[in-house]
């Protein structure tokens, strides 16, 4: 038995092969290069391609190149040698040196040259993973693990688990991985049982998914009968591991499984039949993949061994065992659900088809987890038809009430999970996030009112138009026509926002929705779009009004849409009616409190000409800028507008940058947005920033501007620029910092 010196030499071995397998660097080879003769035993022939003969007995050595090398005595390695340059190819490449690398071995059939051992372009990782066995052997002078026997087994055993928890991980997964092909049941061995299974369940916690692997093999062989007798119940050890929530984990268990005799594979079916059905739903392809073998081996016959080939096939077999699935929609195919879970996420959408039409008629027989595997696979598909599909399942029973044979409970699906799957399918494919949306609501509608009033707030806040109007669509007609209350002014603020949507036709759902939901002075709020600047959202305004039947928010919507309509209309420079007109509509909008004042405002200026000749143009110009300043409650609050001005089709620079020219002494944002379009715009736009910059110089500015400009003066690249904002900067004479 080796001693105590003997292990800390096998661990500090173990600890080089370790650093020579994750670094590979040429002082981890050199270091091996001084040990491996203390390891490794060259004794083999070695016997070359063409069957002649090397005069040293060597050691054979995974390579690269395909053809074999072998380790030599002295920490050499006999190699193929690499092909004599091409004359043709260059005079730069370099020459193998004869002298150099031992030249080619005499007698063999391809040339091969003797390497030293840092120098031979082996895989360092290849390299450790051969040696590293041998070392363990070798430490146990050479006797075969499978044919330890008697007494000395526990002592062995014992000691390699010593080793293992002193050693590196890759080392502790090939000690492990050799104790678990080695155990068998014999009386030695039966004595070593309880520490082989509790260094198996150690190893299941590991960090690296080597040992992992390699433990699960074990309590795999040992629940099996394939190793020995171990105390209690060894098919538990199945269980376990499948209860172990590691993905990795359930792979290696299936995999050893996959390994295990008919014979051995009978003793575990009672066991491993309901983790087999809970592992072919799994959410990882690779374990529902190895289940289905697992399973088509236990209880396929020849039909399912061969529709299984034929779904892996892929092409027009594909199709026609999916076609020959979804004929038989009564039957249960445990073992082929995968692969049709598989050919869902098929990039055909004929296989995509085929499979869904499978998938339709099995989601009504399959237990609760196989179900939530396919609704999985149906929700999270790129596929609107497959997600289609799975909406249409969840909604349907809903309300349905549950049957003797189905264990579907009405809301068992409205679970987290559940709900987690329809939020990502409103961000799925763009042909089913209306109905996602539906679902949506159809999931929260008689939960707790914050619940239901957050589920219509991401809605109304999504992204996409058609899921927000799903839900404003929803909310103009509340069940039985009576609103939560609750939920109503938990809403007010998504709903509001929604009043100002980027598009016209969800302003106007918006509206509905607010009369819908009977929010107080709805009339009011609704009868405030009329001053929109879209003609669309106009007369839906109006029309919601007369929905509501209150005549005297009516007549007032009408004034200001007629108002709003003038304005909009530029009138010709010699049309003095329309022009007195327009002057009328703008006094009148201007008395009124409604905030749509600022938008219409806006989008009479940009119909406006930039730099009006005309007196007409020059005061209307002045007054609506006028009219947009005296509305901002802060200075700040102009500035969205001028950005507006800057959008198409038909963007106005010259009026966003003398509006923003009008707050930019007290308004620091303003200064950056005008100093921006200065140094990035070109032509009219950039002379107009450039002047509303110029004349700060000659105004009062805050504290804050002055900080501003100081700091685009310091960053600065040009130093015209620099000047140009110094200059700007200086207060006027006698003005007082404030």
């Amino acid at each position: 038995m080796p001693s105590s010196s003997d292990r800390q030499r096998l661990i500090g071995w173990l600890e080089l092969l370790e650093r020579l397998a994750t670094v590979g660097g040429a002082r981890e080879l050199t270091a091996l290069a001084f040990r491996v003769d203390e390891w490794v035993d060259c004794s083999a022939p070695v016997v070359l391609p063409g069957g002649a003969a090397f005069p040293e007995l060597g050691f054979p050595v995974p390579h690269g190149a395909g053809a074999p090398a072998w380790l030599l005595p002295g920490a050499r390695v006999l190699v193929p040698a690499a092909p004599p340059p091409d004359p043709r190819a260059g005079a730069d490449l370099p020459a193998t040196s004869a002298s150099t690398r031992g030249g080619p071995a005499e007698g063999s059939a391809a040339p091969y040259a003797v390497v030293a051992l840092p120098d031979a372009g082996l895989d360092p990782a290849a390299l450790a993973d051969c040696l590293r066995p041998v070392a363990i052997a070798r430490y146990l002078d050479g006797q075969p693990l499978a044919e330890l026997s008697g007494a000395a087994t526990p002592v062995v055993v014992a000691d390699l688990l010593l080793v293992a928890g002193q050693a590196g991980p890759l080392a502790r997964g090939t000690i492990l991985g050799m104790l678990a092909d080695a155990m068998r049941d014999d009386p030695g061995w039966n004595q070593a049982s309880a520490r082989l299974k509790a260094g198996f369940e150690h190893g299941l916690g590991d960090r690296a998914e080597t040992v992992r692997a390699a433990a699960t093999r074990g309590l795999v062989r040992l629940a099996a009968g394939l190793g020995p007798a171990v105390p209690g119940n060894p098919l538990r050890s199945l269980e376990v591991l499948f209860a172990v929530p590691r993905a990795d984990v359930h792979a290696a268990a299936l995999r050893a499984v996959a390994e295990l005799p008919a014979d051995a594979l009978e003793r575990v079916r009672p066991t491993l039949a309901p983790l087999l059905r809970a592992a072919m739903v799994a959410p990882h392809a690779d374990e529902r993949r190895l289940a289905a073998e697992v399973t088509l081996r236990l209880e396929g016959g020849g039909a399912e061994l061969g529709l299984a080939d034929d779904l892996d096939a892929g092409g027009e077999r594909r199709l026609r065992a999916l076609a020959t699935l979804a004929r038989d929609p009564a039957r249960r195919h445990d073992g082929l659900l995968p692969k049709v879970l598989d050919a869902a996420h098929a990039d055909d959408p004929a296989v995509r088809q085929a499979a869904l039409d499978v998938l339709h008629h099995q989601i009504g027989h399959e237990a609760p987890p196989a179900r939530r595997r396919i609704l999985t696979t149906l929700l999270t598909s790129p596929d609107a038809r497959l997600v289609q599909a799975g909406l249409s399942y969840i909604g349907a029973r809903l309300g349905a009430p549950p049957g003797p044979a189905d264990p579907f409970e009405p809301r068992a699906e409205a679970d987290a999970e559940t709900r987690r799957l329809v939020l990502g399918a409103l961000d799925g494919p763009a042909d089913s996030r209306a109905a996602a949306a539906r679902l949506w609501i159809a999931l929260h509608r008689d939960r707790t009112a914050d619940e239901t009033a957050e589920a219509y707030a991401m809605l109304l806040r999504h992204a996409d138009p058609v899921v927000r109007q799903a839900a404003l669509r929803d909310l103009a007609a509340p069940p039985d026509g009576v609103p939560r209350v609750t939920v109503r002014d938990l809403l007010h603020k998504p709903l509001m926002e929604r009043l100002r949507d980027p598009e016209p036709a969800l302003r106007i759902e918006a509206m509905r929705a607010v009369a819908g939901q009977q929010v107080p002075r709805a009339a009011a709020i609704v009868a405030q779009l009329a001053l929109d600047p879209d003609p669309l959202t106009r007369r839906g305004a109006l029309q919601v009004l007369r929905d509501l039947g209150d005549a005297a928010d009516l007549a007032r919507a009408e004034a200001s849409a007629r108002h709003a309509e003038v304005l909009l209309v530029p009138p010709a420079p010699d049309d003095g009616a329309a022009q007195h007109r327009w002057r009328d509509a703008l006094d009148a909008v201007s008395r009124l409190p409604s905030p749509w004042v600022s938008d219409l405002a806006v989008a009479a200026l940009a119909e406006a000409p930039e730099r009006p000749t005309d007196p007409f143009w020059a005061r209307a110009v002045a007054g609506l800028d006028d009219e947009l300043v005296r509305r901002a409650a802060d200075p700040d609050d102009l500035l969205p507008l001028c950005h507006r001005l800057l959008e198409p089709p038909l963007p106005k620079p010259v009026h966003a940058t003398r509006l923003a020219g009008r707050i930019a002494a007290a308004s620091p944002r303003a200064v950056d947005f005008l100093w921006s379009i200065q140094r990035q715009a070109q032509g009219a736009a950039a002379a107009a920033a450039r002047q509303a910059l110029a004349a700060l110089a000659g105004a009062v500015k805050s504290p804050a501007v002055e900080d501003e400009l100081g700091v685009l003066a310091q960053h600065a690249d040009d130093p015209a620029d620099r000047d140009f904002l110094r200059q700007i900067a200086r207060q006027p004479p006698g003005a007082a910092r404030r």
